[in-house]
């Protein structure tokens, strides 16, 4: 290899050129030499049991032997990035055990490796929507066993265990990278084991035992706390989705004749019977890895995905909270946080694009957003009306009323730039998206707030 050839491996996406239609990942490692173009394949990495994808880009080693890169499973919103060293001309494959907390929003996040040479670090960046986090660690790295032989220098010692956390940069609370994107994002150095905090009082419930994550991503977690999400093929996700959310919606379910019509529609009467069946039987085999509560019931034609509350589902869980809104009900402090951090994630399953979904995340917007606009008149705390309004622009991004109700919020907590930066960005949003400026200014929008 030379400067003028470079790697590309891995990725996510549908062969068919249409990103909705059966995406998956890919392990192929190519070489591409810029002077003829030529494209030349390498190797394939086989035998994965986890999906995953690699970060924006990688560290080739000084012998050019393997590469350094993150790698994450992008399937799951909550999830996590490892380091691994991956083999050019070799049969090499290894994951550091040691991860940085991730959560993938798709254009909305990102994450990079760098390596400072003349320090001997990795440097890791993640960006999940406005939040920025740096992390470093020495390099080479070592694996925990490699790190704990004897060494004569015992100082370097503790430097090549773990990834350590740089520092989280908050400035008024967060960094937002798109709109301070020319500001340096990059501290000074500091020592390895300084550790900042980031300043944010959201209560983050986690419900990792026996559950199912559907809003901001596809994620289910079997009664260990396993992640098993990438046991469901895309066909299989799809008949999940198709009978749990019909199931919630409608108490007996989706008929065998709409699961036929809407998944194998291109298929004859026999094959998609028979295409049916087994994606029923393998559906049910993992359902049963998840809970023996989570039952996929046939009655009178009828197919239904039930449990008890011993599964926790995010969708369930929002779907009560916000029926008890709806019946004017108080909820308790901790059923407000669960109910903005479950619709912060945004709508349910974004990458699934069909027309069948489509209807499902409608609904389920819709409720969401009725719930949370009856908190957000009922409250004068402009910590949580700021909250609130996020939440809504999360669920629909170009809503003037909660941007208006967020900017006025900010404004009177004192954090008058957030405010006008939460203002521009809408604004670059709006023509993106409908291709006209939006019609008021911001002293238009927060008129009353000061």
């Amino acid at each position: 290899m030379d400067e003028n050839t470079i790697l590309i491996f891995g990725g996510f996406g549908s062969t068919t050129g249409n990103q909705g239609i059966n995406p998956k990942h890919f392990y192929d490692l190519y070489t591409l030499d810029l002077r003829d173009k030529n494209i030349k394949k390498i190797r394939e990495i086989k035998g994965r049991s986890t999906p995953f994808a690699p970060a924006a880009n990688a560290i080739i080693t000084n012998d050019k032997s393997s590469f350094y890169t993150l790698i994450f499973n992008n399937i799951n919103y909550n999830t996590h990035l490892q380091l691994a060293e991956i083999g050019i001309d070799k049969e090499e494959f290894r994951v550091y055990k040691d991860s940085i907390p991730y959560n993938f929003l798709d254009t909305e996040s990102w994450a990079g490796l760098f390596l400072n040479s003349s320090e001997s670090k990795l440097i890791a960046i993640t960006r999940t929507d406005s939040l920025i986090e740096i992390y470093q660690q020495a390099y080479p790295p070592l694996l925990k066993n490699e790190a704990m032989q004897p060494t004569k220098d015992k100082s370097s010692k503790s430097t090549l265990l773990f990834f350590v956390i740089g520092i989280t940069l908050i400035v008024g609370g967060i960094i937002v990278y798109k709109r301070y994107g020319k500001k340096s994002l990059i501290p000074k150095p500091i020592e390895d084991h300084k550790i900042t905090i980031p300043v944010k009082s959201t209560v983050v419930i986690k419900k990792k035992v026996t559950s199912i994550i559907l809003m901001g991503g596809f994620q289910i977690f079997d009664n260990k706390g396993d992640d098993i999400t990438g046991l469901f093929t895309p066909t299989i996700k799809q008949l999940f989705l198709l009978i749990y959310l019909s199931s919630i919606l409608d108490k007996k379910g989706i008929s065998s004749e709409l699961l036929t019509e809407l998944l194998w529609s291109d298929k004859s009467t026999t094959s998609a019977r028979n295409n049916r069946n087994v994606n029923i039987s393998k559906l049910r085999l993992i359902l049963e890895k998840v809970s023996s509560e989570l039952l996929l019931t046939h009655d009178n034609s009828f197919w239904k995905i039930e449990h008890d509350n011993s599964v926790y589902s995010d969708i369930l869980d929002s779907q009560r909270l916000t029926n008890k809104v709806k019946s004017n009900s108080v909820l308790t402090n901790q059923e407000t946080e669960r109910l903005l951090e479950n619709s912060a994630k945004g709508g349910i399953c974004p990458r699934l694009q069909t027309d069948w979904m489509d209807q499902f995340k409608a609904y389920y917007t819709a409720l969401l957003l009725d719930a949370l606009f009856e908190l957000l008149h009922g409250t004068k705390h402009h910590q949580l009306i700021a909250k609130i309004s996020d939440s809504i622009l999360k669920l629909d991004p170009l809503n003037d009323e909660a941007l208006k109700m967020k900017c006025q919020a900010l404004f009177k907590l004192g954090k008058k730039s957030q405010a006008l930066s939460t203002y521009n960005q809408f604004c670059k949003d709006y023509i993106n998206l409908l291709g006209q400026e939006f019609d008021k200014g911001f002293n238009e929008l927060i008129e009353g707030a000061e």
